[in-house]
């Protein structure tokens, strides 16, 4: 089921297809056919979309929480479902030269373990620009079909902690980022983008999808409330039954300079789509670049500071998504996850020597065997 033609971004490789390989070497970039897979959905075939993380940070399958951070809960009582990927010139660099195994970035052993920077493309060796995504997506199926043409929607396998069974299901896409490094911005640009119905004000008179339509519970200062009060370890703690996150945006989408500003190029946008497109539903959030990207660099692990030494990131603060960093729009707060934004964030990913990656931080492993618990199988054994 899909009300929309494909995306690009979905053609690209899922982390755990790159960086959760243990022993095995990832696949080329046409290869689908990964040598490990996620143990929940044995069914899938190999080029199925699968939904197994309830975060966008740390490891596959075991993710229950956003990024440093907790769970987020549908009005429907569903929990939100997160990937991340990575385009062919990222891929292709971390996954290194078949001929040459200290190119194999994705095992933590050929990685530098001093102040040297790991650039991503574009470098020296490859000139494409590297790109990483995160989505965010919810479960359809309790929607009206009226709700659910507003949405992006694919077919995925998604894991249900209750039954323990993984089954196909609508998702459609609540939140999206995407990161773009190139050769005039090696800290990258960062833009992040939601669907309309999310948070209030109300479009169209459709109810929210993180959002009651009232102030009770209030969502203070903070910009969220009924915050689920645990970090579960795996899939299988996941209540059956979670009270809705209550979400507001506590950072308005920037309505400055005057015909230049974030809701005027979302406006140019929309008038510019046809008026049965999916993506009339879509908006652009906010978008933070370097404004001084010709500055030198320096990792916070050599004492550099945010915003100055990583590019004089614009703006510096407030460059979050409700879905994606639903607790962290408060910047107190964001506090401990490095701040609330792309960059400053992204800035101490791996005390900086990491390209601004957290996948490239903190997911290469050793070159062993999974253990036998481990959240992937050998798809030989899985058939």
């Amino acid at each position: 089921m899909t009300n929309a033609t494909p995306v690009t971004w979905d053609t690209y490789k899922a982390n755990w297809e790159l960086y959760d390989q243990y022993d095995k070497r990832p696949t080329p970039w046409d290869d689908y056919n990964a040598p490990y897979m996620p143990s929940l959905c044995p069914q899938a075939k190999p080029t199925d979309k699968q939904l197994l993380m309830v975060t966008k940070g740390d490891s596959e399958l075991s993710d229950v929480n956003q990024a440093f951070s907790f769970p987020l809960v549908d009005q429907a009582s569903n929990f939100v479902f997160f990937e991340v990927r990575y385009n062919k010139p990222y891929y292709d660099f971390v996954r290194g030269d078949d001929t040459k195994p200290p190119t194999w970035l994705y095992f933590s052993k050929n990685l530098p373990t001093d102040y040297t920077q790991v650039p991503l493309p574009p470098n020296t060796t490859n000139s494409g620009n590297a790109i990483m995504i995160k989505a965010a997506w919810r479960i359809l199926t309790p929607l009206p079909p009226a709700q659910r043409s507003r949405y992006y929607t694919i077919n995925a396998w998604v894991y249900n902690s209750a039954t323990k069974q993984c089954t196909q299901q609508p998702m459609g896409l609540v939140g999206f980022h995407i990161a773009q490094k190139t050769s005039a911005f090696t800290e990258w640009i960062w833009s992040t983008f939601e669907q309309v119905d999310n948070v209030p004000p109300q479009v169209d008179g459709v109810p929210s999808s993180f959002n009651n339509g009232t102030d009770n519970p209030s969502t203070g200062t903070q910009g969220f409330a009924n915050r689920p009060q645990y970090q579960a370890s795996n899939p299988g703690q996941l209540p059956s039954n979670p009270t809705p996150t209550q979400v507001a945006r506590l950072n308005p989408i920037p309505t400055t300079p005057a015909g230049a500003s974030t809701v005027d190029v979302n406006n140019t946008f929309h008038n510019a789509l046809p008026k049965d497109s999916v993506w009339q539903h879509y908006e652009l959030v906010i978008t933070q670049w370097p404004s001084t990207p010709d500055a030198p660099y320096k990792p916070p692990a050599n004492r550099g500071m945010y915003p100055k030494d990583c590019g004089g990131a614009f703006p510096v603060n407030g460059a979050v998504n409700t879905t994606l960093e639903t607790y962290f729009q408060n910047p107190t707060l964001a506090t401990g996850a490095f701040g609330n934004s792309c960059m400053s964030c992204h800035y101490n990913a791996g005390t900086g020597l990491r390209d601004f990656s957290w996948g490239f931080a903190r997911r290469p492993h050793s070159d062993r065997p999974p253990p036998p618990n481990s959240k992937m199988t050998l798809a030989a054994a899985a058939k």
